[in-house]
């Protein structure tokens, strides 16, 4: 039986890795789910020379050992039209390599990105946790389909709060950020919640 791959995505800023941390807990946690073991889990420590300027993306590939490593320089997606969608059997608990499904649920929308539901709740879009705001503070949905890293920091920080977030409550919020390990909420994407369409 062929072994499942997964991913972690670290940023990387002139030069200097950002929070390897909790990327490399990760990466131990699934193999030793997976594989029994993390004796495998190696991030890189050296970043090549020419990608030591300016805002980089580091990918690594591994099953119960690290098989591929990438880097390449990081540009913003642009996100201008943003749906709900129903996923209700979709599990990614584990950040696996192969994202197919979850970019198959997104071409099927029409739109640059989507926010999947299940069971009525928001989760994630196809590749960010996601953080809605009020004039009261910042809540991120409690039920991610992956706990990602930068979603961790600022619930550890405080400036977020989890919560359970109904798909139809989405209209008491007034903005929407996409956060990943690459974008946090100052240089991030936030649309006003009145653009994101249901489907």
């Amino acid at each position: 039986m062929k072994k499942p791959l997964f991913s972690e995505v670290i940023r990387v800023r002139d030069g200097e890795f950002r929070r390897p941390e909790p990327h490399a807990a990760r990466m131990v946690a699934t193999m030793e789910h997976f594989f029994g073991s993390g004796a495998g889990a190696c991030l890189p420590t050296r970043v090549p020379e020419e990608m030591r300027t300016g805002l980089v993306k580091c990918r690594v590939v591994y099953d119960d050992a690290v098989r591929q490593v990438e880097f390449a320089p990081y540009r913003l997606r642009r996100i201008a039209t943003l749906a709900v969608v129903r996923a209700d059997g979709l599990d990614y608990r584990y950040k696996y390599a192969d994202r197919s499904a979850l970019e198959e649920l997104r071409r099927g929308s029409g739109c640059d990105e989507v926010v999947f539901v299940q069971e009525g709740y928001l989760t994630d879009t196809s590749f960010s946790n996601i953080v809605l705001g009020d004039a009261a503070g910042l809540y991120t949905p409690d039920r991610p389909l992956l706990a990602g890293t930068r979603r961790a920091e600022l619930l550890q920080s405080g400036r977020v709060t989890a919560r359970p977030i109904r798909a139809e409550e989405l209209g008491n919020y007034t903005s929407l950020w996409l956060i990943n390990a690459m974008m946090g909420l100052e240089e991030g994407i936030c649309l006003p919640t009145e653009t994101v369409r249901f489907l």
